[in-house]
């Protein structure tokens, strides 16, 4: 049980970096190409990422959901969603209290909803400062030589 639940929270952290590593660059990449400078190039940039983090957030819960059927409850698929749903997204309410997969895996899928939410947060607030910093910069005179970038300090697509 305990280890179908370690296996959880490995699967999503990794799928987690790896998503916002590849988001990331498709926000760095269409900020390139639309200019930050320009209002709807800034937006476009900003919305794909948020599409992006909510398609790897299900997919999260996605993996939570197989690791949970996988760990031999004889859950069906619909229940392990809702199970894993109701766990990424609260602080593992839907925890049943008896001796399962579940009751060992639920508190566990909830720790990684916690971080994950966490991580796309601050994702998101380095998406919009460097969106913010390159005009910032422009209209106090100052003149940046990448994309995201302030003649102070880069921003080189690090999470805060």
């Amino acid at each position: 049980m305990i280890a179908v639940g370690i296996l959880c929270v490995f699967a999503v952290l990794a799928c987690h970096w790896l998503g916002i590593y590849l988001i990331r660059r498709m926000f760095e990449t269409t900020l390139a190409l639309l200019g930050a400078r320009r209002a709807l190039g800034s937006e476009i940039a900003f919305a794909l990422a948020i599409f992006g983090l909510v398609i790897l957030n299900f997919t999260n819960v996605l993996i939570c959901t197989l690791l949970v059927m996988a760990g031999g409850s004889g859950i069906a698929f619909e229940h392990a969603f809702h199970f894993a749903i109701a766990n990424f997204t609260t602080v593992g309410l839907a925890a049943p209290v008896s001796g399962s997969v579940a009751a060992v895996a639920g508190p566990l899928i909830a720790m990684c909803g916690i971080v994950s939410f966490g991580w796309s947060t601050s994702f998101l607030v380095s998406c919009s400062r460097a969106i913010r910093v390159p005009v910032e910069a422009m209209t106090a005179g100052g003149t940046t030589t990448k994309v995201g970038s302030s003649p102070t300090q880069p921003w080189r697509g690090e999470v805060d």
